[in-house]
């Protein structure tokens, strides 16, 4: 994922791959990676996951 913004903005993710998919270069984008809870089935616009940043 693409995340962007600032703590006092809060941020925004955007996927850099269609959903379900897992693509090398969508992979090759991104600059975090988001934790999604093992008991979590589905997310959906506007829920809040933690996030891993990615160093540059």
């Amino acid at each position: 994922m693409h995340l962007s913004g600032s703590p006092a903005r809060g941020y925004r993710a955007e996927p850099t791959s269609p959903p379900g998919t897992v693509r090398l270069y969508g992979l090759s984008e991104a600059n975090a990676i988001a934790v999604v809870p093992e008991d979590t089935s589905t997310v959906v616009a506007g829920d809040t996951l933690h996030c891993l940043l990615l160093d540059a």
